[in-house]
């Protein structure tokens, strides 16, 4: 591939071949005029030399003199002649070796400004498409962070709603147990007082019911106590137990 510069140096040459050639060309011209000239000259020599009768001695010392001048100049035009046909010959076919040059380089300058079209138009492309793209990509991400955000402040609040009850469990199990052990208390007073009145027992059955109760409520604190002490293990709702 022709890089610019000897692009320019080839197009100057061949500027330059081409103003030799013509320069030639007229060398030529007026060498074909002159041999014509000194051909016309020969032939009228040549008439004067069939007429000797016309001619004095001096005249034909000139003539041989002028015709071996014409000779001379007659063969040294003639070698010039064809060496200019020559040169013109070498000339022309370099000039058209550089136009077949010069155009397989303007064909390649078209192939490759095509293709530089071509990738420019795709590179184009691929950028508004790739825009697209993001564009769609921040979408879905600003939806999905909105989503994650809603989600969060609900789970908050749930977890801020479960805490309370937690607490409200622990303040309701603390009096739970007190109640227990007044109950207990209570109990045991009862059977002080059974055996001190000596009562029946279908007496201590008919007081059984009230004390079945509080021990039923017992075991459900006792559920409720094993429930509140996995949430707390783990971890999730710790915080909201500090508050």
């Amino acid at each position: 591939m022709l890089d610019e510069d000897t692009f320019t140096k080839l197009w100057k040459l061949t500027n330059d071949w081409a103003a030799q050639q013509k320069t030639n060309h007229e060398l030529a011209s007026g060498l074909n005029r002159q041999l014509a000239e000194q051909k016309q000259q020969q032939k009228t020599a040549e008439k004067l030399q069939t007429s000797p009768c016309l001619l004095f001695d001096s005249d034909a010392k000139d003539l041989d003199q002028a015709t071996a001048e014409l000779l001379a100049n007659y063969k040294e035009l003639s070698e010039r002649h064809k060496a200019v046909v020559e040169r013109n010959q070498v000339l022309e076919h370099e000039c058209n070796d550089l136009q077949d040059i010069v155009k397989s380089y303007e064909e390649n300058i078209q192939v490759i400004t095509g293709k530089l079209r071509s990738h420019t138009v795709s590179a184009a492309e691929g950028h508004v498409q790739l825009r697209r793209e993001y564009e769609a990509l921040l979408d879905a991400e600003k939806g999905t962070t909105a989503e994650l955000l809603v989600e969060n402040m609900t789970l908050r609040h749930q977890l801020h709603h479960l805490a309370a009850k937690i607490r409200q469990a622990y303040a309701d199990q603390d009096d739970i147990d007190h109640t227990s052990t007044r109950l207990a208390e209570l109990e045991a007073e009862n059977r002080a007082l059974r055996e001190m009145l000596q009562l029946t027992p279908q007496s201590s059955s008919a007081i059984a019911p009230d004390i079945q109760q509080p021990i039923h409520n017992q075991a459900s604190t006792q559920q409720l106590r094993s429930t509140m002490n996995s949430s707390s293990s783990s971890g999730v709702v710790e915080e909201f137990f500090q508050e």
